[in-house]
């Protein structure tokens, strides 16, 4: 056991971390804990570590959550899935997990600047995200907390690449094989506004295709600047989000045409088996979409659905934006 002077130990720049690496500098903060750019000293690059506090660490859920992001993002092999490096606890208690360094900025951070994004835009967003959803849907990992803040605008060499964080709150399907894993009856888990009916009702049993509903809302904010069911009260969302229609996007955007509408009406359905069967589904019909909404006249600067292969579509982070791999916690 530690000493109760090792746990209030604060991180602090130049720290050693389990022995092999070096804190540089504090990324972000939370009410969860924190993440740092630290050193690794037998690779020689830097990483990101996000940190649990030692007070949160001491209780069951929050290690299990921990425990299960480690593992789903080890597990999911995908250039589309921000990479698992390595996770323990530190000297102070902490429990830790050290990831990929990603240069860039997530899509809510994105959003605050540009409430409304391009057609091509959104669908390489999909494109992307729907990979490393579909990689962790393939191996038996469901998510369950698709939203924004959760989906990576990464540079790299070839110009932009989506990843998908922060599995913290992912359940694994056992077997791998079968459609579908249980939680317990009334179990609300995610972020409500881009929740599933299925989710945001507690049901006993859940799939992909309740990422995939999440990723449809996504897909909403982006095109239209706001989320289709959020409410002033949790209770009132939850209860949008199982019995209210989306309003279609051309309401809002007159410009888009009926294509897309039809689009988010089978995404966007209340029951599972009326939405897409598969995320790549979801992202290939998402970009002929796009293609009809051009086609039927809409606006000349929508670019229309990013182009085969991974060049760039979406403009560079704002220079103010951050380098990072995942949020610390609320």
């Amino acid at each position: 056991m530690p000493s109760s002077a090792a746990l209030r130990e604060p991180l602090v720049e130049g720290a050693i971390i389990a022995g092999r690496y070096t804190l540089l500098r504090m990324l972000g903060e939370g009410g969860m804990g924190s993440v740092w750019v630290a050193r690794h000293h037998a690779l020689g690059v830097d990483v990101a570590i996000k940190f649990v506090s030692a007070e949160l660490a001491a209780r069951d859920d929050i290690r299990g959550r921990f425990e299960r992001e480690a593992k789903a993002a080890a597990k999911i092999q995908s250039p589309h899935v921000v990479k698992m490096i390595d996770h323990g606890v530190d000297q102070g208690d902490r429990l830790f997990i050290a990831m990929e360094l990603l240069e860039g900025e997530d899509l809510s951070t994105r959003l605050e600047r540009e409430p409304r994004l391009p057609l091509g835009d959104v669908a390489f967003v999909l494109r992307d995200a729907a990979k490393g959803l579909g990689k962790a849907h393939s191996v038996g990992i469901v998510h369950r907390d698709v939203k924004p803040d959760n989906l990576f605008l990464c540079r790299d060499d070839d110009g932009f690449v989506v990843k998908v964080l922060d599995f913290g709150v992912a359940r694994e399907l056992v077997p791998a094989h079968e459609a579908a894993f249980r939680t317990g009856t009334g179990a609300l888990v995610g972020t409500p506004a881009f929740m599933s009916p299925e989710q945001a009702l507690g049901g006993r049993t859940i799939d992909a295709r309740s990422d995939l509903f999440s990723l449809a809302v996504v897909a909403y904010r982006a095109v239209t600047g706001r989320v289709p069911f959020a409410r002033d009260g949790l209770g009132e969302t939850i209860m949008a989000i199982a019995a209210d229609a989306a309003p279609p996007p051309s309401t809002l955007r007159p410009d888009e045409g009926p294509a897309l509408d039809a689009w988010f009406s089978r995404a966007l359905a209340k029951a599972p088996e009326q939405r897409h069967a598969t995320a790549r589904e979801l992202a290939e019909e998402f970009a002929g979409a796009c293609r009809a909404a051009r086609l039927a006249g809409s606006r000349a600067e929508h670019r229309g659905p990013a182009a085969p292969g991974r060049g760039p579509r979406l403009p560079p982070p704002h220079p103010q934006a951050g380098t990072g791999a995942c949020q610390p916690g609320a």
